[in-house]
């Protein structure tokens, strides 16, 4: 499923600015300008350490501070309106949400995606980072429409991860086109080196 370089500049997502409220779009942005988002500390490091910060057993106060503070990006496309039926163009790419794996394994299932063979030839892994609240990952994987629809995809990912990963399951709101994902710093956020080759 390898796409080129010039294909994978045209993976477009809604691009919005905190808080979660805001429902104006600020921007239409590819896979290499999040991962600039995500490593430049200017952008997301203060409010990235400031959510994890805020002890667990809060999970209230976590929450709002999150949707308060965070950039966020519909991952699966241009949007019109942020709801399923807003969609204008699917961008052949979608986010998976793999929560409370616990803050020490997050670096090593990580490299695991990164390293998975079977991952890469049927769905390809784009851009892979740690959670705002730092004990989940985030995915963004390849899919092609032309195959079956998003959807479906989604259950297929679902169930090679859960078969291949020991009972991993993503966050079932993955299978909504227009799931909203939230943007904190991560100096080592991964990106397909297709699209950042340095």
């Amino acid at each position: 499923m390898a796409m080129n370089i010039e294909q994978l500049k045209e993976h477009k997502m809604q691009y919005y600015r905190h808080p979660i409220s805001n429902v104006v779009s600020h921007n239409r942005v590819g896979i290499y300008h999040l991962w600039q988002y995500i490593t430049d500390p200017t952008l997301f490091k203060n409010a990235t350490d400031t959510l994890r910060g805020i002890p667990e057993e809060e999970e209230k106060r976590r929450k709002a501070y999150k949707a308060k503070e965070f950039d966020y990006v519909l991952a699966s496309g241009t949007f019109n309106a942020r709801k399923d039926q807003g969609l204008i163009q699917h961008s052949g790419i979608m986010c998976l949400d793999i929560d409370h794996i616990g803050k020490d394994q997050v670096e090593e299932l990580k490299q695991e995606f990164i390293h998975d063979e079977m991952m890469q030839k049927n769905f390809e892994l784009e851009l892979a980072f740690r959670s705002p609240s730092g004990d989940g990952l985030k995915l963004f994987v390849q899919i092609d429409l032309q195959q079956c629809d998003h959807q479906t995809w989604f259950l297929a990912l679902e169930h090679y991860i859960w078969q291949a990963y020991g009972g991993i399951k993503i966050d079932a709101a993955c299978k909504n086109v227009s799931r909203a994902c939230f943007l904190p710093y991560d100096p080592n956020c991964y990106v397909n080196p297709l699209v950042c080759p340095f």
